[in-house]
């Protein structure tokens, strides 16, 4: 591998973005903040002046998007347009056939084109222009792949799949389950497409005991019956009267984080609470679309205040047979958690 290309992948730094005007309002600066007017001395998506190592490094870029991609499968500088895009927010050109959550191993059998870059690959689009990387999470799945594509793109991403989520800038395939967030990498005078499985938080929820997806209650559960039962999910080795986690979807469609989902358990090992915490994007449509999910699979909620004064809602689940016999008593708040607003709700017998 050239000693060039890794630094062509490594993600820009924090500077201002100025993409507006996609949907037609300016997004929440806690989100894309702006960079101001543009300049008089060039167009507003013109990219900023390139010094001789970019204007090098943008000219071998162009030398690789110009080969042929291996089995011909689209042909090389094809243009960056609604056909090359395609209609859903899914991967496109030789990335195509790559579905959420592959191994290292199926992403190399579907798209023998892709090039290793150290825990990266990289691969070659035959798009102008554009660059394509897959990142892996800790268990070797496929986590992200990252389309890096130039500014006037914007304007052909929202033809070809129409307007993203209002105030998110994120677009989203149900059918195959994939999210796709856009950026702007205003040094690099490009626009950075972040595509993700997800899992619909409503799908979390609702089908269980505890009122989440898990077919058996945890809430009761020994510590040994939850190791036997849940295996690599149980994440660690937790003690009695400790704290276990269980691994979730990496993401949700209200944001790019993981869901959490733990564990309190008594000095006998016994868990006698579950907690979720779901974060949402900086934006108010999420933070309603999470309680929207909640109330959809478990009925109204009952608002209340607590002693120190904070909202929570409330919902009170009859018992689910043939599990244990008894009620559920949720309570969802939302709390500041790692410098982020999140969902915390919390799950006990009643």
């Amino acid at each position: 591998m050239r000693a060039w290309l890794p630094a062509l992948l490594v993600a820009c730094s924090n500077e201002p973005s100025r993409l507006d005007g996609l949907t037609g309002s300016r997004l929440p600066s806690a989100e894309l903040p702006s960079a101001g007017p543009p300049s008089a001395e060039r167009p507003r998506d013109a990219a900023p002046p390139l010094d001789e190592t970019e204007q090098d490094l943008q000219r071998k870029l162009r030398e690789l998007t110009a080969r042929p991609l291996a089995g011909g499968a689209i042909p090389p500088g094809i243009p960056l347009d609604r056909a090359s895009l395609g209609e859903r927010p899914r991967p496109f050109g030789p990335l195509a056939p790559l579905a959420p959550g592959m191994t290292r191993a199926e992403v190399r059998a579907a798209v023998p084109s892709v090039v290793a870059d150290g825990t990266m690959l990289w691969v070659a689009t035959g798009i102008d222009d554009t660059t394509a990387e897959l990142s892996f999470d800790g268990v070797g799945r496929l986590a992200a792949v990252v389309y890096r594509l130039p500014l006037s793109a914007r304007q052909t991403l929202v033809l070809a799949w129409g307007a993203p989520v209002l105030q998110t800038n994120t677009w989203f395939d149900r059918e195959r389950g994939w999210r796709a967030k856009l950026d702007e990498d205003a040094v690099k005078g490009k626009v950075v497409v972040t595509m993700s499985g997800f899992t619909p938080f409503a799908a979390l929820l609702g089908r269980g005991p505890d009122g989440l997806a898990e077919a058996v209650p945890l809430v009761g559960a020994a510590l040994r019956e939850l190791r036997d039962r849940l295996g690599a999910r149980l994440a660690g080795t937790p003690a009695p009267h400790g704290f276990a986690e269980l691994a979730m979807p990496r993401s949700t469609d209200l944001c790019g984080a993981p869901t959490e989902l733990g564990l309190e358990l008594d000095g006998a090992g016994v868990a006698t609470r579950a907690i979720l915490l779901q974060c949402y994007d900086d934006a108010d449509v999420n933070r309603r679309a999470a309680l929207a999910a909640m109330e959809q699979q478990w009925g109204p909620a009952t608002p209340r205040r607590t002693k120190d004064d904070r909202l929570v809602f409330a919902w009170t689940l009859p018992a689910r047979p043939p599990e244990r016999p008894a009620e559920r008593l949720i309570e969802a708040q939302q709390v500041a958690h790692d410098g982020q607003w999140r969902w915390e709700v919390a799950i006990r017998a009643r």
